[in-house]
């Protein structure tokens, strides 16, 4: 994970062998269960990117431990 003062970059490799484009569902929380969610959204995994997505997630605050998921 990339850490700036309030973005941070998360990336993730699919595990898809089609030739489809993915819809990836993320999600980041400040708790390990990921229930008090303060950010999400829905990107693509696409196959000329070998079905990698980056999502920046900005508006963080500094010094806060965060955790994420992806989900298709």
């Amino acid at each position: 994970m990339d850490v700036l003062i309030s973005l941070i970059g998360v990336i993730a490799l699919g595990q898809t062998g089609g030739h489809a484009v993915e819809s990836v569902d993320w999600v980041v929380a400040t708790d390990v269960d990921l229930a008090d969610i303060v950010a999400s959204g829905t990107t693509e995994a696409r196959p000329e990117s070998d079905w990698t997505v980056k999502v920046d997630v900005d508006g963080l605050a500094a010094y806060t431990t965060y955790f994420y998921r992806f989900t298709d």
